[in-house]
């Protein structure tokens, strides 16, 4: 008798990013940063029921982003890097707007049924400053996330010693390295509507950092 496990992993997949945009938007791991914390030390930084922090806590551990010790619960490794607001590496804003785009998603089979999966662009520009922020930024780290597996990925390599003519010094077809072919990391490739440019940025302005 067959299996039915893979199919009911697959329905229940969107649980895990469920927790993990629900901590994100609470900045949950930014208040973990502060250090280690009991569900109800955490939950009066977060300004959040104990019980129900107490769930999501658990539900992070399942998944790798938080550790326990006890009864006190830490970042783990990954969320340290990329889940703390300030980090160099923060991606914050980028998983807010995944879980702005995941009502899309659940609608796919109405999608399906009238062929338009057209939305406006104030859905995500301008109408409300905080999806807007949150696209923005979402779209810059994912290019910063590409950028840096170019970088790895792609070997400049040194020009020999050129003779001292600028005629001669002049790049020519071979001298330019043959780029590596690569594929950008499915990890930072999130498939679906990609709204029009917007007509004006908000006043906060573009991503820095």
């Amino acid at each position: 008798m067959m299996n039915p496990a893979p199919l009911i992993e697959m329905a229940c997949a969107y649980w895990h990013s469920a927790t993990l945009i629900a901590a994100v938007r609470l900045d949950l791991f930014s208040r973990l940063a502060e250090g280690p914390a009991n569900p109800a030390e955490l939950a009066e930084r977060l300004k959040t029921d104990p019980v129900a922090t107490d769930a999501l806590l658990t539900g992070l551990a399942s998944l790798g982003l938080v550790t326990k010790t006890d009864d006190r619960f830490a970042n783990a490794p990954l969320a340290d890097t990329f889940l703390v607001a300030g980090r160099p590496a923060f991606l914050g804003p980028a998983l807010q707007y995944n879980g702005d785009v995941y009502p899309l998603w659940a609608d796919l089979h109405t999608v399906v049924r009238v062929g338009d999966a057209t939305r406006a662009p104030d859905q995500y520009l301008g109408d409300d400053a905080d999806r807007t922020r949150n696209f923005v930024y979402g779209m810059h780290h994912r290019a910063l996330g590409v950028g840096r597996a170019v970088a790895q990925v792609i070997r400049l390599e040194a020009a020999p010693a050129s003779p001292t003519s600028a005629a001669a010094r002049a790049p020519t077809r071979r001298s330019w390295p043959r780029p590596a072919r690569i594929s950008p990391p499915r990890s930072w490739i999130c498939p679906g509507s990609w709204p029009s440019p917007a007509r004006s940025w908000p006043a906060w302005g573009w991503p820095t950092g």
